[in-house]
């Protein structure tokens, strides 16, 4: 843990939710019955919520550290890039666990740890599509202060990645995204899950015109224009730089400077 967030420059740094992801397959028989909800979802619960699920699944999780913006800087470390990631996690275990598991992927973790919540809590459940449905206990991971992001919080960085899921809490991505604009950083912002799209479109189209990466999936794009994906990236395109919006086994749409662009991908097996 770390008692500053300023520490050796990177070239990305991701802000976000340090959540530790328990992992259960399940088919979608016991989603219809235990879970409920739009399959491939995201949802905020307690953490009895969680532990009930389990429960029912009679069997016990696999865990890694997960958070959908340390997902994207710990990728990014694996890919030779300089990173690290800001977050709050609980004076636990699974705080500890966090750490540790960040430091094994070469990500620095710059975690502000928090005396009196838990560290936050992920369940995914997993169906044999490959397709996650998501119960998250936030706990530590929605409390850090805002206070503590400045402008020297992000000097010498290149890019600052934003989760869409810091779009629930106002003050906090506004501060993220004012430091690292006044350090000179690019803004990527990640829509995270349509849910979230749904419930925040004022700070988003508040918030939009000053990011200069905007990445959305396929439901997170129709979540914000129903007339379809490419409208939505028309829309993303009018006020970000580059625009990408994410279509599974279909590659992605990206947009810049007025140009669509269609990049396909490779067919790989679930896992």
């Amino acid at each position: 843990m770390l008692e500053s967030l300023s520490s050796s420059t990177v070239d990305v740094i991701g802000v976000g939710s340090p959540l530790v992801d328990l992992i259960l397959h399940v088919d979608d028989k016991f989603l219809a019955k235990h879970v409920g909800g739009a399959k491939g979802g995201m949802e905020l619960v307690d953490a009895e919520h969680i532990h009930a699920i389990v429960a029912a699944r009679g069997k016990m999780p696999e865990r890694s550290p997960g958070g959908s913006a340390a997902n994207i800087t710990v990728g990014c470390a694996n890919l030779g890039v300089p990173s690290a990631f800001i977050g709050s996690c609980g004076a636990d275990e699974f705080g500890q666990y966090y750490v540790r598991a960040l430091g094994e992927h070469r990500c620095e973790g710059r975690l502000v740890e928090h005396a009196e919540l838990p560290t936050g809590l992920v369940l995914a459940l997993v169906t044999p599509d490959g397709e996650r449905t998501m119960r998250t206990c936030l706990g530590a991971a929605a409390a850090l202060d805002p206070a503590h992001l400045t402008p020297e919080t992000f000097r010498g960085a290149r890019v600052v990645m934003v989760e869409g899921y810091s779009l629930y809490n106002h003050a906090l991505i506004r501060a993220v995204i004012s430091a690292a604009k006044a350090a000179g950083c690019a803004v990527a912002l990640d829509l995270a899950a349509h849910e979230v799209v749904r419930a925040n479109r004022g700070i988003l189209e508040e918030l939009m015109p000053h990011v200069d990466l905007l990445f959305a999936n396929q439901d997170e794009a129709l979540a914000w224009n129903e007339a379809g994906h490419e409208a939505a990236l028309a829309d993303f395109a009018a006020v970000a730089p580059v625009a990408v919006v994410k279509l599974g086994k279909d590659g992605a749409l990206i947009a810049h400077a007025g140009v669509h662009h269609h990049v396909p991908t490779t067919p790989v097996t679930p896992v």
